[in-house]
């Protein structure tokens, strides 16, 4: 299933073609801070609690959090191929938009445990909601995406509530998740190992720092799903390898049943890695669902209410 059961962190080889598929943004109206650290804790790795902000002009905008993909081992918010800024111009695509945009980086397995993660993500959440507030943004107009591994986390971090109640706040100040061609929502799903998913895969990388047997259970996301999520945007590759494409199902149809607004989005002839370009590429499909959902939605009320 070339480069692994995520397509993850495939490197320069896997992006043949990509100048006719990638949209350099200018940011003429972009201010960019870049490499600010939003962890000092004992345990911090300088590069890798750090995050890029990208601040639109005016004020009262919102903010998005983007999380990047590598099978939870590899990947780097200043990922270039071919002289390309790929996920840095995610962040530019957004601000010149007039939606600030925080790509961050977190500690990789197996330097950390996978919870470290999810904690990591959590704290640059806090830290880019609090840096938005200081630079003229709505701090309740908070959206979180992620590709990839990066889609499975803010996924996480959007439904259980653990993770910022912990850090001293509350899942209730995540507008909205756009999940973008998502990995391990579910890791116990029979189904997306029988399309040709490969268990051990996941199991080499999660079992390495979590020496049980309950990793499968307890790294999925389905199991925190409940009514109180809020709003989701799906989106996944018409390209993508069947098992990558029924996770994104699953996490979909699991979120209408348990009646959180929901929308799916695919993304028509395009593969796992590039679906990173289509996220700053004007016109695409997923770009334009992206800013409407994130246009759309209502922050600052009780997810029941909102549209």
């Amino acid at each position: 299933m070339g480069c692994g059961f995520l397509f993850a962190g495939c490197g320069a080889v896997y992006f043949v073609g990509m100048p006719f598929v990638y949209d350099t943004i200018r940011s003429d109206s972009v201010t960019e801070h870049s490499n600010e650290r939003y962890y000092d804790g004992p345990t911090e790795e300088d590069k890798k609690t750090r995050l890029d902000l990208f601040v639109p002009e005016g004020r009262d905008w919102p903010t998005l959090v983007f999380v990047h993909g590598g099978g939870w081992t590899n990947g780097d918010k200043d990922l270039r191929v071919g002289g390309k800024d790929v996920y840095r111009n995610i962040g530019r695509f957004f601000a010149s938009r007039g939606v600030a945009a925080a790509v961050i980086n977190y500690r990789l397995l197996p330097g950390v445990h996978w919870t470290t993660q999810i904690k990591d993500v959590g704290r640059a959440v806090l830290y880019a909601r609090e840096r938005a507030r200081e630079e003229g943004g709505d701090p309740t107009r908070l959206f979180l995406s992620g590709h990839s591994a990066g889609a499975q986390l803010v996924t996480r971090i959007a439904l259980d509530a653990e993770y910022l109640v912990g850090l001293g706040s509350d899942r209730e100040i995540v507008c909205g998740v756009i999940a973008v061609s998502g990995a391990g929502y579910d890791m116990e799903d029979a189904e997306t190992y029988a399309l040709g998913a490969d268990f051990d895969y996941l199991d080499s990388r999660f079992s390495v720092v979590d020496r049980g047997e309950t990793w499968p259970a307890d790294a999925s996301v389905m199991q925190f799903i409940d009514g109180r999520a809020p709003p989701f945007l799906v989106v996944y590759g018409g390209a993508e390898h069947p098992a990558l494409q029924h996770q994104s199902m699953l996490l979909s149809d699991q979120l209408e049943e348990s009646g959180v607004a929901v929308d799916t989005v695919v993304e028509e002839g395009t593969d796992h890695a590039r679906m990173v370009l289509a996220l700053s590429r004007k016109g695409s499909r997923s770009t334009d669902e992206a800013l409407d959902f994130i246009e759309r939605n209502e922050c600052g009320t009780p997810p029941a209410t909102r549209r």
